[in-house]
């Protein structure tokens, strides 16, 4: 402000020692006779910092437990705050200790994040925010452009992706425990091989050379595709061992190929009978909307599903997020539901109820950064942009998950109790062996029919059976 000819300054100190959220103006520096010092200088900043030290001056957060990002439960049954946990409160801590703030803790009643209207009104801890009732608003934040606009954003200090939980998936089959050992390309690779050694076997045979077919096959090997299936299953050879390189060559490579292959399918095979591994039969939104599964989701995701699929049923979250996971563990078939939330939520169950888990889908939903928001303009938000920045930097948010989300997202099958042989588990085997003895059973009338028929002893000599 002028005072005659000079100005004077003033300045706030919202967080000074003994007095805090004061709006008081207080004198700073002035011009008075600068005209008699042309080398006039100060060492008074003009701007100073207002929120490096906040001399223990109280700031107001609401927050409320929503794990792993905040962990209240002791707050709730006490009312009084020791110290702030999950990793929004290992990051608030680490900013009033940086900053030199203390915390208190405010509810909004009923919980909930609420919502921003188009006409400016507002719900729930957006109201307490823009209301100015709080300073912080935490648990698990989205950057979102209504509340930007009414709020002020931090720096994001984590990027995080909704997915959907969806039950765990039917039970296997029998015969889908039997091809679950190998993946399709060791299938198809396998297969392709068998399918080029039998094509080999007979291409020579119907050039019906010896000296080719001793060459390939062996000295006196007639039965090439028998002995191809012997050492496929690992019986022994019907003839004699072949003598020149070439073919003893082929056969040691066949015979190291169906060991390895069939060592590597008895040991799976066993690990799959007996585990709980189940079979999911959706792995996009797509096959979520096919089924007409349900999917709860909060105000902001469901505007947003319902614009990218209008097609999808959604409805709003009416319960808590475990109660509503605990429905989707069960999996039953007349309770078509999934949930739409953070990845690290759903993870965080999934660690605390290791019996009763759900499945995440492997396609996100979106994508969003988690921010803090607060008051339009607030002191805080360039000191705590730099003091975020160096927490992303160094890895501390990365440690801070580590620290609560411990496991791994798949059951540990060695750690899992084994599921007793049946012959529901064991039925494929049976199914195949069946199979095996209808075959064996056609085989043996074209033997009978070879013995009185000529066309069939030809077939049955050419098919080498």
């Amino acid at each position: 402000m002028m005072v005659g000819k000079h100005p004077f300054v003033y300045t706030y100190y919202p967080f000074a020692a003994g007095k805090c959220h004061s709006s008081q103006p207080e004198f700073l520096m002035s011009f008075y006779d600068i005209e008699k010092n042309p080398n006039f200088t100060t060492r008074t900043a003009l701007f100073p910092s207002k929120v490096k030290n906040m001399n223990r001056c109280k700031l107001t957060v609401t927050a409320w437990n929503f794990p792993p990002y905040i962990f209240l439960n002791d707050f709730e049954k006490t009312r009084k705050l020791t110290t702030l946990r999950g990793i929004e409160g290992f990051v608030i801590t680490l900013l009033a200790d940086r900053m030199n703030f203390s915390i208190a803790i405010k509810q909004p009643s009923p919980i909930g994040r609420g919502a921003v209207y188009p006409n400016g009104t507002a719900t729930l801890a957006a109201k307490m925010i823009i209301d100015r009732e709080v300073n912080i608003s935490v648990s698990a934040y989205t950057y979102n452009a209504a509340r930007a606009d009414v709020m002020l954003a931090s720096t994001s200090y984590h990027s995080s992706s909704f997915v959907l939980a969806i039950p765990d998936g039917r039970p296997m089959t029998p015969i889908e425990r039997l091809s679950k050992p190998f993946r399709y390309i060791i299938w198809s690779c396998f297969s392709s091989s068998v399918l080029f050694a039998i094509l080999v076997i007979y291409f020579v045979r119907l050039l019906g050379r010896c000296e080719i077919m001793d060459f390939i096959y062996g000295h006196g090997n007639r039965r090439p595709f028998t002995n191809l299936i012997a050492v496929l299953f690992g019986v022994g050879l019907v003839n004699k061992l072949p003598y020149r390189n070439f073919s003893r060559y082929l056969l040691t490579v066949w015979m190291l190929y169906t060991f390895v292959l069939r060592s590597a399918y008895s040991g799976e095979l066993f690990k799959i009978l007996q585990d709980r591994t189940s079979r999911n039969i959706m792995n996009t939104l797509e096959d979520v909307v096919y089924n007409n599964y349900t999917i709860y989701a909060f105000a902001t995701l469901e505007q947003v599903i319902k614009e990218s699929m209008p097609e999808a049923n959604v409805q709003m979250v009416n319960t808590t997020e475990e109660e509503l996971l605990m429905r989707i563990s069960k999996g039953s078939e007349n309770d078509k539901i999934v949930l739409c939330s953070l990845d690290l939520t759903i993870q965080y169950y999934n660690q605390l109820f290791p019996q009763n888990r759900v499945r995440i889908l492997r396609q996100p939903v979106m994508a969003a950064p988690l921010i803090f928001y607060m008051p339009r303009h607030s002191y805080m938000r360039l000191r705590t942009t730099n003091l975020i920045l160096n927490l992303v930097e160094s890895g501390l948010i990365k440690r801070y998950r580590r620290m609560i989300l411990y496991s791994t997202t798949k059951v540990n099958s060695e750690l899992a109790e084994p599921v007793e042989l049946s012959f529901h588990l064991l039925r494929g085997i049976f199914w195949i062996y069946g199979g095996c003895l209808v075959f064996s059973g056609f085989v043996l009338i074209m033997e009978i029919l070879s013995k009185r028929f000529y066309f069939f002893a030809v077939i049955i000599d050419f098919l080498n059976m």
